[in-house]
C-alpha cells in the first residue's frame, strides 16, 4: 500500500455565499464574474504558458484568473499574458501566507500541470469544494496523479487531448453549467474527506508500518503507534 499526501479538511472548507462575497469584495471582483484560481510556483513544470493560451482560447473566458505564488517565470508570464491580450484578466498575487481567501473567491481551480507527483494545491482546492480542470494523464506527455485523485473525472474535468483549446472548452463548459460546477465541487470535497485527509493517510501509515513489522517477524504484533514508528526508524 503506497502512502499519499493529505490535506487538513477542517482548515480547508467550502465557502458559503457570504464568505465568497467577502473574499471577492476584498479582491475587487464584481458580482457575477467567473473566477479561476491556480496556486503554486511560477516554474516551467507547472505548464503555465499553456494555461494562458487556454485562457485566450476561451469563448467566454473567466473575468479573473488568480495566480497565487511566485517563481522564476513571473516576468516571462506577464509578457506572455500581454502578448495574448489576457493580461487584464490575470492577477499575479505572489506568495501568500493564507491561500484560502483565493480559493473561496473562485468558481473553479485550474490545474494544467503535465508532471506532478500528487498536487497538494489541487487537494486544498477540492477540500474547499471547487471543481478542478486538469489534464488527463496519458503516461507520456502528461504524467500526474489526476486520474486517481479526481476519481476518473467523477469530481473534476479531465481534459484530453492536452491542448489549450480542449482546456478552454472545459472552462467554458463549467461556466455554462452552474449545476455541474456544484455537483463536481461537492464530489471533490467528498473525495478529500474520504481519501485524502489526515485521518485517512494516518490509517494508511499505520497499516504500512504494521505490515512491515509483521513481515519482519512473521507474526502479528500489537504495539502502540509510538513503538511502531520507533521500530521503523531503527531499520
Amino acid at each position: 500500500l503506497a502512502l499519499t499526501g493529505a490535506v487538513d479538511d477542517r482548515a480547508f472548507q467550502p465557502a458559503d455565499e457570504r464568505l465568497q462575497w467577502y473574499c471577492r469584495q476584498q479582491l475587487g471582483i464584481g458580482p457575477g464574474e467567473f473566477v479561476a484560481t491556480w496556486m503554486g510556483r511560477l516554474a516551467p513544470e507547472k505548464n503555465l504558458p499553456f494555461m494562458l493560451a487556454a485562457l485566450a482560447a476561451c469563448q467566454r473566458p473567466p473575468e479573473t484568473l488568480l495566480l497565487v505564488g511566485d517563481g522564476p517565470l513571473g516576468d516571462c508570464l506577464r509578457g506572455e499574458a500581454r502578448r495574448l491580450n489576457v493580461a487584464h484578466r490575470i492577477r499575479f498575487l505572489g506568495d501568500q501566507g493564507d491561500v484560502r481567501p483565493f480559493l473561496h473567491a473562485a468558481d473553479v481551480f485550474a490545474f494544467p500541470s503535465r508532471s506532478e507527483s500528487l498536487g497538494l494545491a489541487m487537494l486544498e482546492a477540492m477540500a474547499c469544494g471547487l471543481p478542478v480542470v486538469a489534464l488527463k494523464p496519458d503516461g507520456e506527455r502528461v504524467q500526474t496523479a489526476c486520474d486517481e485523485v479526481l476519481d476518473g473525472g467523477r469530481c473534476g474535468m479531465l481534459v484530453e487531448p492536452a491542448t489549450p483549446q480542449s482546456f478552454a472548452a472545459a472552462l467554458d463548459g463549467l461556466r455554462a453549467d452552474p449545476g455541474l460546477q456544484k455537483d463536481l465541487g461537492l464530489a471533490a470535497r467528498r473525495r478529500v474527506t474520504e481519501r485524502y485527509n489526515w485521518s485517512c493517510v494516518g490509517r494508511q501509515f499505520r497499516s504500512v508500518v504494521h505490515g512491515l513489522l509483521e513481515a519482519e517477524s512473521g507474526r502479528p504484533k500489537s504495539r502502540t503507534m509510538n513503538e511502531l514508528m520507533a521500530a521503523e526508524a531503527m531499520n
